[in-house]
């Protein structure tokens, strides 16, 4: 679980393209603020052992909402398989 959230965080770093304009650069910022937020707040309830379906869903769909800040490349399909594999995960979590 760890490791897809440091997947998450690394591809943060390479995410917004340069060439966007300021608009959808601010609107990429705040979607990666409630992507971290989501990816935080699961974080902590799985270490709790507390995660459920709701939580982890919520978190794909946040990565979901980011992914068309990301510039193309390698990152960004690491992101995408990321995406499917934490979405996978949230069919074996509680309700």
């Amino acid at each position: 679980m760890k490791n897809y959230l440091f997947i998450i965080f690394i591809s943060i770093l390479f995410s917004c393209d340069e060439s966007e304009e300021v608009a959808n650069q601010t609107e990429c910022n705040a979607t990666l603020t409630l992507m971290n937020r989501a990816a935080d707040k699961f974080s902590a309830l799985t270490d709790n052992g507390t995660a459920t379906k709701a939580d982890c869903n919520d978190l794909v769909e946040k990565m979901a909402e980011y992914l068309p800040c990301m510039a193309e490349g390698q990152n960004k399909i690491e992101f995408e398989l990321a995406i499917a594999e934490f979405a996978d995960l949230c069919k074996d979590l509680p309700t």
